[in-house]
């Protein structure tokens, strides 16, 4: 793909809805499925429709994962203009498990 054409399809992903992108998404997988497992037996693999396809998947995860990032930084940041305190995040000795005494299991008994 060219530099030419990566941007545009970038932007054209760029301008999809969230739930455009899900399906984009699940259309990618599932060329890539089937394009592997026509190449399962073949000598002459397409090696390049995988790997574009596999890039691709990658480019609308990332921009679905922008996306996540972002919700969480504008509410993040939608809660200290609203003066409200955020959680602390735990401290080091108060981790999940932190409690168990060594030998113990998380089980109940030990």
């Amino acid at each position: 793909m060219t530099d030419k054409k990566r941007s545009d399809y970038v932007a054209s992903l760029r301008a999809m809805k969230t739930g455009e992108l899900l399906e984009e998404l699940s259309a990618i997988e599932k060329a890539s499925l089937e394009l592997r497992l026509q190449a399962g037996g073949a000598v002459e693999k397409n090696v390049r429709g995988i790997r574009n396809l596999r890039r691709n998947a990658a480019r609308v995860k990332t921009l679905l994962r922008e996306r996540e990032i972002d919700s969480y930084m504008s509410g993040e940041a939608a809660a200290i203009r609203a003066g409200e305190a955020l959680p602390a995040p735990l401290p080091a000795g108060n981790a999940p498990g932190a409690e168990l005494e060594a030998g113990d299991s998380p089980g109940g008994e030990g």
